[in-house]
């Protein structure tokens, strides 16, 4: 882990780095090479990207979808249910979290964090996450 005044870095779980809660960085040594690929932090089901995940994230998940409003710009935050899509599921999984007492999504939620699987979603901003 990296810590303030520290240019040294320790391995976390699963090849991951944390730098100073920005960025987790996942370093993979094969062949002499070393690949680094910094790993957006962001919270499952906060579309609107203002720290917590309620009915306004529906509701601006649905507004994208069906009105054509602007997309999130962490498109991983409106994927609720990990599909690797962005569809009707995840504000129907999120309100039946919040009304239903549906199961919490997986990780990262309630808190900032790393998206443990591989999709071709994007998070280029979260500002609650210091992204």
């Amino acid at each position: 882990m990296l810590a303030p005044g520290n240019n040294r870095a320790t391995d976390g779980p699963d090849g991951l780095v944390d730098m100073i809660g920005q960025f987790t960085v996942r370093v993979d040594v094969t062949d002499g090479n070393i690949d680094c690929d910094a790993l957006p932090q962001f919270i499952r089901g906060d579309s609107s990207a203002d720290g917590f995940a309620d009915l306004s994230d529906a509701i601006v998940t649905l507004e994208f979808l069906f009105l054509g409003t602007t997309m999130p710009t962490c498109e991983k935050s409106v994927d609720v249910d990990d599909s690797g899509l962005m569809d009707l599921n995840d504000p129907i999984s999120l309100l039946k979290l919040l009304f239903l007492g549906d199961p919490p999504p997986g990780a990262p939620y309630p808190a900032c964090g790393v998206d443990p699987t591989d999709d071709g979603l994007t998070c280029q901003e979260f500002a609650p996450c210091g992204v």
